[in-house]
């Protein structure tokens, strides 16, 4: 089908989709376009579509009429809602009771599934105490780190005992590996759930707003997905890399809903810490510019200092000389008065 036929039959069906909202929710539609309605009715074959001429004038009164939704959303409710579910399967009608349109079913899905598995995790996955062990092992490395670093302080120890430190310490990190690693597995599942309860939640509640207003249009269905993603990372990267927001009061799995739930925050706090960090580098760079040029003119003037001091060494000399050869002090003080001039000058 050629494009521009592909236009004149959707905007054909958008005029049919709005003038069947207006009529259902009681709007006065003008006896002129209720005219040309009932013309359209006498076409009931698709190749005898009205042309774009005989579309316009209906197609933009009832864009007016149905304001602020808009004609694609219309239609596209439209046809959902008339889909026929009827010859499904009893779970796939289940699935499409759960909102107008594919991807609002897409994301109560991704809900529910991320709820239940949020539920399961907490009631049987003891969650509190794998956190607990993680946290222990968190500091039992940070108190090593710490010894380790005030030991480096002191006198190194003979070879052979570094080596044994070594092997032992190989031999505790894949211990802690066997017995935290399944943890670790649990808990970031735990909290990707709900980061993904947060980012649906978030897509759910901007989705039934549009498609109350009539605004909803599935040009935008890949934003719903982009959201998802990013609040899933965001979530999961505010629970997990931020230990000071949890170190002051705030649970991580509670910033897991949060950071799913609010992308755009997570995003600007970052940004915040890039900033940050930019600043720190910038200004020491600014800083060690200003050092050097301030050393550069300070270098520059006692290079013209010393400079002065042995053309002066130089002139009193000369003048001494001039002096004891003869010359008059008045003519020797004036000679040198015109070499000084001549040297300044120069």
């Amino acid at each position: 089908m050629h494009e521009i036929e592909r236009t004149r039959r959707a905007a054909y069906y958008e005029v049919v989709a709005m003038a069947e909202h207006c009529f259902l929710t009681g709007k006065a539609v003008p006896p002129d376009l209720t005219a040309t309605l009932d013309g359209f009715l006498d076409r009931p074959d698709d190749d005898k579509l009205p042309n774009f001429s005989e579309l316009q004038a209906p197609h933009a009164i009832l864009s007016r009429l149905v304001a602020p939704a808009i004609p694609l959303g219309i239609h596209y409710l439209s046809m959902e809602r008339k889909r026929n579910f009827s010859a499904e399967p009893l779970i796939l009608r289940i699935y499409f009771q759960l909102g107008p349109v594919p991807t609002i079913r897409h994301m109560a899905l991704i809900s529910l599934v991320s709820l239940l598995w949020f539920i399961l995790l907490s009631a049987f996955g003891h969650i509190e105490s794998r956190e607990a062990l993680l946290e222990q092992e968190h500091h039992w490395v940070q108190a090593q780190m710490n010894f380790d670093h005030e030991a480096g302080s002191k006198d190194a120890p003979p070879a052979f005992e570094i080596v044994g430190t070594v092997v032992e310490r190989i031999a505790i990190v894949k211990d802690s590996i066997n017995q935290y690693d399944w943890n670790q597995i649990i808990i970031s599942t735990y909290y990707l759930s709900a980061a993904a309860i947060g980012a649906s939640f978030f897509n759910l509640f901007t989705a039934y707003r549009f498609v109350r207003a009539g605004t909803y249009s599935p040009l935008y269905n890949s934003s719903y997905w982009i959201r998802l993603a990013l609040g899933l990372t965001s979530g999961f990267v505010l629970a997990t890399l931020l230990p000071e927001a949890a170190e002051q009061g705030v649970s991580r799995t509670m910033l897991a809903l949060l950071g799913g739930f609010s992308a755009s925050a997570v995003y600007l706090i970052l940004a915040r810490l890039i900033e940050s960090v930019e600043s720190v580098f910038r200004g020491d760079v600014k800083g060690r510019i200003n050092r050097e040029v301030a050393q550069a003119h300070t270098n520059f003037k006692a290079e013209q200092l010393a400079k002065g001091a042995e053309q002066l060494k130089f002139v009193t000399a000369l003048r001494a000389d001039l002096v004891e050869k003869g010359l008059p002090p008045a003519d020797a003080d004036a000679m040198v008065e015109k070499m000084i001039k001549r040297l300044v000058e120069a």
